[in-house]
């Protein structure tokens, strides 16, 4: 069967992250831990990865509302509850603990947000409308960003990497 079309169930997937993951020693919160009170659904968890080069915490809130979500950086990331895409959550895990991807925002001059996503390293160096062509390609995004400026945020889990580029017009 196509791995597109297995379901899976997010929590039954936590044991498994934290044996890939385990010299990350990542911490798992529920909502009775403190200061996670605010995860809405009972059996939710947020699995945790402590940056020890900053606070650019790598987490990710498995089960709520069935799917997984992936935080790092300013960015965030939706993975449906299916094999292929919490195996492609695994990879892209595992590319951000390794410093070979980022997550790149892109806000205008008074840092209104425009669009997010998870980029290889290669690419904090091409043009920034090749880069985020997914917000470029709509026509009023682009006239505004092109009038008025723009920044864009590259983090990276080692910040020694980070990037951030200013334009202004």
């Amino acid at each position: 069967m196509d791995k597109r079309y297995i379901e899976i169930n997010p929590i039954d997937k936590i044991d498994e992250m934290m044996s890939i993951f385990k010299d990350f020693s990542p911490k798992v919160f529920s909502k009775k831990d403190e200061g996670y009170d605010w995860i809405d659904e009972d059996d939710s968890k947020f699995i945790v990865f402590l940056n020890p080069f900053c606070e650019d915490n790598l987490e990710i809130n498995v089960g709520d509302m069935g799917e997984f979500t992936l935080y790092f950086g300013s960015s965030h990331a939706h993975f449906t509850s299916y094999q292929s895409d919490y195996e492609e959550l695994i990879s892209i895990i595992k590319s951000i603990l390794e410093n070979k991807v980022c997550a790149g925002v892109l806000f205008d001059t008074q840092e209104k947000w425009f669009g997010s996503g998870i980029f290889q390293k290669e690419e904090v160096t091409k043009d920034v409308t090749e880069v985020f062509n997914f917000v470029f390609k709509e026509k009023e995004f682009c006239n505004k960003l092109l009038k008025s400026g723009y920044i864009v945020k590259y983090t990276f889990w080692n910040p020694a990497e980070n990037k951030v580029l200013k334009k202004y017009f």
